[in-house]
């Protein structure tokens, strides 16, 4: 606790060091900004997503075609 180090400071037993003070925040981004670099991120891959998304829809009608359904019964 406080005193104890207090106590063996003065007593010379442990020495301390002066800290510096801290560092001044960073100022922070607006929602703005970062909602913009959000859309342009997600427009940047927009391509890629639909290629993906095409891709698949493309495998399952070409499962869905290969499948014959039998009547019931």
């Amino acid at each position: 606790d406080c005193q104890t180090v207090t106590e063996a400071t003065k007593r010379g037993l442990i020495t301390t060091s002066p800290f510096q003070p801290p560092p001044l925040p960073e100022k922070v981004p607006s929602y703005q900004w970062l909602t913009t670099i959000f859309c342009r991120d997600v427009l940047s891959r927009l391509n890629e997503v639909k290629a993906s998304l095409t891709s698949t829809y493309g495998r399952i009608l070409k499962g869905g075609s290969t499948k014959k359904v039998l009547p019931p019964g």
